[in-house]
C-alpha cells in the first residue's frame, strides 16, 4: 500500500506529498529528487533491475552532497529556506522530476522500468 501511494505521487509529479510537512523548505529539491530516483529504483518488482547497496550507498553520498551544497548557498545569501511561503517549495518538489527527460515514470506494474536514469 506504502509502494503504491509512493509510485502514485511521484507519477503525479506530488513529490511534496511525500516528505514530512515541517522539512518542507529543509530539503533541497536535487536532493529530494536524489532520495525519490533512490527510492523508485529500490522498489522495482525485479530484484536484478534494483541498484546494488553500493550503488544506494553513492546515490545517498550525491544527495547529502547536494543538501550540503543547497545548505550552503542559503547561508550565504543566494536564497531563503525561512520563507514563510512553502509554495515556492511544493511547487519546485513536484517539479524537480520534470526539469529534463531523465527519468521515466511510467508505472512498473504495466511492465516499464519505472524511473530510471538515462544514460548520457
Amino acid at each position: 500500500m506504502l509502494v503504491r501511494w509512493f509510485r502514485t505521487c511521484v507519477q503525479s509529479k506530488t513529490n511534496d506529498q511525500i516528505i514530512d510537512p515541517y522539512l518542507v523548505g529543509s530539503i533541497a529539491p536535487e536532493c529530494l529528487r536524489e532520495f525519490v530516483k533512490i527510492s523508485w529504483n529500490c522498489l522495482l518488482d525485479t530484484g536484478t533491475e534494483r541498484p546494488s547497496m553500493y550503488d544506494v550507498v553513492g546515490s545517498l553520498n550525491i544527495a547529502l552532497l547536494l543538501q550540503q551544497i543547497w545548505h550552503y548557498d542559503i547561508e550565504v545569501g543566494s536564497s531563503s529556506h525561512n520563507d514563510p511561503v512553502k509554495e515556492r517549495f511544493c511547487h519546485a518538489y513536484n517539479n524537480v522530476l520534470s526539469y529534463d527527460g531523465a527519468f521515466d515514470t511510467s508505472d512498473p506494474d504495466t511492465g516499464t522500468n519505472g524511473l530510471l536514469i538515462k544514460k548520457i
